[in-house]
């Protein structure tokens, strides 16, 4: 058998059979059904060499720590490798049997519906990478791997930037690394996969000599897009939505305000409306333990007024604080229950779905449009609560949201 040009911790070469792949600081092999990472070390290399390379696996496993922290987000990102765990000089990878993207798009032609599947992936893993404070810096179709099922997890975090938690990623330059280079990273990977050719997208072609920042490259040093099944489009579409989430924090609760904040009247009032005629003793208000919309809080002297309107008023508040914790709760469930049969891959629209499960029971005589309108509704307050809440490290904060959030938040 030839010589290894690897050897492990050590000192054993490592047979070819197992290494899985290699870069400039360290080499990937199969051991015990995992991906074990392990410094660069040739039968040559020096103990200076090692230990550099032993160093930029250390800086790596931070990485992962990082992005598998729940302090700085949702926890471990589906979109990424999984860790499994770290020694000192090792990281142990969850396997991907069916090896890196840029070997797959050598021997096969993925259809349009699998490389906008994997185009969602990237651009949603990406967003949530940047969500944690971590610029990559190296994102290449080598560095994406492909699980059983073909879906595309990302891999090697060496050249990733670690910042900190306050910081306004859309203003983040590391060294002229940003959001907008990864993004750009991004554009080259899913021109190849939509060409089968590699973009040159290089980040240092334009610079001077002494000149180590990253600085995005001219355009004319770019393929040309001409031709292709409409691929700036798509990849605007589909990376146009991080830089808002990353910006001081904003997510989809921030730009669902922007679309939700409209003062309006509810539907429930309307019949009220139109009552508003005279003084406010005089509006009809319904009780919560009455369905009468024609009570009043009758009086005869204005003592009797402000004591009957302070006996209210202590009365719903209680009522009304329950209610609406309960009310969110709901949300989230119905906003829960809709991501769950999407996630399931259920073809029918979720809403009707749902709205089919409530009707089936005889137990709501109002009709399925009118069901599928107040889910709609409910599911997008849902998710606006749901994204809050962990952004605010838990379910549990519904019960803590202050009282005048605002349905619209």
């Amino acid at each position: 058998m030839a010589s290894s040009l690897f050897i492990d911790l050590d000192g054993q070469p490592i047979p070819d059979s197992e290494i899985l792949g290699y870069g400039r600081s360290g080499v990937v092999m199969l051991r015990n059904g995992l991906a074990v990472k392990t410094p660069l070390r040739h039968p040559w290399s020096t103990e200076d060499d090692v230990q550099l390379n032993v160093e930029v696996i250390q800086r790596e496993q931070e990485v992962y720590r990082r992005l598998n922290s729940t302090g700085s987000g949702n926890g471990q990102i589906d979109g990424v490798v999984p860790c499994i765990g770290f020694s000192t000089k090792a990281t142990q990878l969850a396997y991907m049997e069916n090896g890196d993207l840029r070997a797959y798009l050598e021997k096969n032609k993925p259809s349009r519906a699998l490389q906008m599947s994997w185009f969602r992936q990237m651009a949603r893993t990406l967003e949530q990478i940047h969500d944690k404070r971590v610029l990559v810096a190296d994102i290449a179709t080598r560095n994406f791997l492909l699980d059983s099922d073909l879906s595309v997890k990302l891999c090697d975090f060496t050249e990733a930037s670690v910042l900190p938690l306050d910081t306004v990623m859309e203003l983040a330059d590391d060294n002229g690394f940003s959001i907008q280079t990864d993004i750009g990273q991004l554009g080259a990977v899913m021109y190849e996969v939509v060409t089968g050719s590699k973009c040159d997208f290089d980040l240092f072609k334009d610079n001077a000599p002494d000149d180590g920042r990253a600085i995005w490259p001219q355009r004319t040093s770019l393929p040309s897009t001409n031709g292709l099944w409409d691929i700036e489009t798509i990849a605007r579409s589909v990376v146009r939505r991080i830089p808002a989430r990353i910006s001081r924090r904003q997510n989809k609760v921030d730009r669902a305000a922007q679309i939700y904040s409209p003062i309006h009247l509810p539907q429930e009032l309307q019949p009220l409306l139109e009552q508003w005629k005279s003084l406010p003793q005089k509006f009809p208000l319904r009780l919560p333990e009455s369905q009468d919309y024609g009570q009043e809080l009758p009086v005869k002297s204005p003592d009797e007024f402000v004591a009957k309107s302070f006996l209210f008023l202590c009365g719903i508040e209680r009522v009304m604080i329950i209610e609406k914790v309960r009310c969110r709760l709901c949300y989230v469930a119905f906003y829960l229950m809709k991501d769950q049969l999407q996630r399931d891959g259920f073809r029918q629209d979720a809403i009707v779905c749902l709205s089919d499960m409530i009707k089936r029971t005889d137990m709501v005589s109002a009709g399925e449009h009118a069901i599928q309108r107040k889910l709609r509704t409910w599911v997008d307050k849902g998710e606006r609560l749901w994204l809050l809440s962990m952004d605010l490290e838990g379910p549990g904060v519904l019960f803590l949201l202050p009282e005048d959030i605002g349905e619209n938040m």
